[in-house]
């Protein structure tokens, strides 16, 4: 599973860790993904989205997420906090889940179901 982790106490919530499944999904080395933005890398610099991402009670999200070749990817994200031993937010940890196949097979079956109604 392509992870990563983010600064928590960083506004940005910047990249401080990405596993070789990350770099392989989104095309971004260790080296070009550490100290941005996850929502640089990914969201077309939405930070909104991120904040509220972290915000939310929800620790599941459907969502569109862009590669380096400018690619939309079709995940599903888990997030976890990361405390430190006296209880601060450090890090969240964020894993990806590919969606993709699921989405064209959706598409595929409302194309499907679009044939079929019609006269």
């Amino acid at each position: 599973f392509p992870l990563a982790m983010l600064d928590a106490r960083s506004a940005s919530r910047t990249v401080t860790y990405v596993n070789a499944a990350f770099e392989g999904f989104f095309g971004y080395r260790a080296g070009e993904a550490l100290g941005r933005p996850l929502a640089a890398l990914l969201f077309h610099g939405d930070e909104p989205l991120v904040h509220r991402l972290l915000a939310e009670s929800s620790s599941r999200w459907k969502l569109r997420a862009w590669g380096r070749d400018g690619a939309v990817r079709h995940v599903e994200i888990a997030l976890g906090a990361v405390h430190s031993a006296d209880g601060q937010l450090t890090h969240w940890v964020v894993a990806f889940s590919d969606r993709s196949e699921l989405e064209k097979l959706r598409s595929e079956l409302e194309g499907l179901k679009a044939l079929a109604a019609a006269p």
